[in-house]
Protein backbone atom coordinates (compact mmCIF):
# COMPACT_ATOMS: atom_id res chain seq x y z
CA UNK A 1 0.00 0.00 0.00
CA UNK A 2 1.46 3.21 -1.07
CA UNK A 3 0.30 6.19 1.15
CA UNK A 4 1.54 8.88 -1.18
CA UNK A 5 1.06 7.66 -4.68
CA UNK A 6 -0.10 10.45 -6.84
CA UNK A 7 1.47 13.23 -4.71
CA UNK A 8 4.31 14.90 -4.70
CA UNK A 9 5.72 15.48 -1.07
CA UNK A 10 7.34 18.85 -2.22
CA UNK A 11 3.78 20.07 -3.31
CA UNK A 12 2.38 18.94 0.03
CA UNK A 13 5.93 20.26 2.21
CA UNK A 14 6.65 23.48 0.34
CA UNK A 15 4.84 25.81 2.30
CA UNK A 16 5.90 24.35 5.42
CA UNK A 17 9.71 24.46 4.61
CA UNK A 18 8.99 28.25 3.63
CA UNK A 19 7.73 29.17 6.56
CA UNK A 20 9.80 27.19 8.95
CA UNK A 21 12.62 29.19 7.58
CA UNK A 22 10.58 32.80 7.83
CA UNK A 23 9.76 32.03 11.74
CA UNK A 24 13.30 31.05 12.36
CA UNK A 25 14.99 34.31 10.53
CA UNK A 26 12.59 36.44 13.14
CA UNK A 27 13.48 34.74 15.93
CA UNK A 28 17.26 34.10 15.35
CA UNK A 29 16.63 38.88 14.72
CA UNK A 30 14.81 39.18 17.55
CA UNK A 31 17.02 36.86 19.88
CA UNK A 32 20.60 39.06 19.06
CA UNK A 33 17.68 42.70 19.26
CA UNK A 34 16.60 41.41 23.18
CA UNK A 35 20.50 40.06 23.95
CA UNK A 36 21.58 43.53 23.62
CA UNK A 37 18.85 45.32 25.35
CA UNK A 38 19.92 46.07 28.98
CA UNK A 39 16.92 47.68 30.13
CA UNK A 40 14.84 44.91 31.09
CA UNK A 41 11.59 46.41 30.98
CA UNK A 42 12.59 47.08 27.41
CA UNK A 43 13.63 43.54 27.17
CA UNK A 44 10.39 42.46 28.48
CA UNK A 45 8.70 44.66 26.04
CA UNK A 46 10.27 43.42 23.28
CA UNK A 47 10.33 39.75 24.29
CA UNK A 48 6.47 39.85 24.60
CA UNK A 49 6.66 41.49 21.36
CA UNK A 50 8.74 38.86 19.40
CA UNK A 51 6.26 36.18 20.44
CA UNK A 52 3.51 37.67 18.59
CA UNK A 53 5.41 39.02 15.70
CA UNK A 54 6.54 35.85 15.14
CA UNK A 55 2.73 33.97 15.69
CA UNK A 56 1.97 36.79 12.81
CA UNK A 57 4.37 35.70 10.80
CA UNK A 58 4.00 32.19 10.61
CA UNK A 59 0.31 33.21 9.70
CA UNK A 60 0.61 35.21 7.12
CA UNK A 61 3.68 33.64 5.43
CA UNK A 62 2.08 30.11 5.70
CA UNK A 63 -1.13 31.58 4.00
CA UNK A 64 0.75 33.37 1.35
CA UNK A 65 3.04 30.33 0.77
CA UNK A 66 0.09 27.87 0.18
CA UNK A 67 -1.73 30.40 -1.95
CA UNK A 68 0.89 30.59 -4.21
CA UNK A 69 1.81 27.48 -4.26
CA UNK A 70 -2.12 26.01 -4.51
CA UNK A 71 -2.33 28.13 -7.79
CA UNK A 72 1.20 27.13 -9.69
Amino acid sequence: MDIFSGIDLWESIGPLIITGIAVAFIGVFFYFVIKNVENSTLRSLLSIAAVVLIIATLLVVILYTSASWGSR
